[in-house]
């Protein structure tokens, strides 16, 4: 079953003569794992977040679950569809108060089957993620890198999205912490058939371990000189 249809999407920046991509066209089943890949500043980053309506197309549509995705129905969309970034953004100032927020959110969805993660889940999670003893009173800005990326990623997944997106989320991790994420990954996929997710990764052994379908942004970049997408990061990983 088709989860995610992507049907000519075209975004072209403000001020820019061509588009950075254009009629971008894909579908994602449930159950699916894709890894969307392409040179830095090919625009992958920009195609997550103009998925789940963070940045504006200038045309194509969206469609999640047979139904289009319109400004009536985004609110509900980006509560089943989540984009993890690899820099993230505090939403509020200490730990405890960003993984609050999803709680939150989570409890006051009507007519979801499923409930959002308890706080008890959210610290074992952190546990398995290498975090056991994080404190939760401590300013999310003043974490390290790796440290962020965990957290932010335990409050995405805490409203159990059925679509995951992810832009780099174990760059700034070592390899340990970054196999404890694929393998989280890969069973939240087996836990439930109707989820999937999209995965962004510069890593080529890391390719190679998540055994995913990959679609190469390339084939919808204009041809003639490489666009830059100025806001996209490379990992070293």
């Amino acid at each position: 079953m088709t989860l995610l249809e992507i049907e000519e999407l075209t975004w072209v920046p403000e001020g820019a003569e061509r588009p950075i991509w254009q009629d971008v066209s894909f579908h994602v089943d449930s159950g699916e794992m894709v890894i969307l890949k392409g040179p830095s500043g090919s625009g992958k980053s920009t195609l997550l977040k103009a998925i789940v309506g963070l940045d504006d197309i200038s045309a194509g549509r969206r469609l999640f679950d047979g139904e289009e995705v319109t400004a009536e129905n985004i609110r509900r969309f980006r509560n089943r569809v989540v984009y993890v970034h690899q820099t993230p953004v505090a939403i509020a100032p200490l730990v405890e108060q960003n993984l609050a927020f999803p709680r939150q959110i989570g409890a006051d969805l009507s007519g979801d089957d499923h409930e959002p993660m308890t706080e008890e889940e959210q610290r074992q999670l952190l546990e398995q993620f290498g975090l056991p003893d994080l404190d939760w009173s401590r300013r999310f800005d003043a974490l390290s890198v790796g440290e962020r990326q965990r957290v932010a990623f335990v409050r995405c997944i805490t409203v159990r999205p059925e679509l995951l997106m992810l832009d780099e989320p174990t760059a700034s991790l070592d390899p340990t912490n970054a196999h404890r994420i694929e393998e989280f990954v890969h069973h939240y996929l087996e836990q439930n058939p109707d989820r999937s997710v999209i995965w962004i990764t510069h890593s080529e052994k890391q390719r190679r371990r998540l055994d995913a379908r990959h679609i190469d942004i390339s084939q919808w970049t204009p041809s003639g000189e490489s666009p830059t997408e100025p806001d996209e990061e490379s990992s070293t990983q």
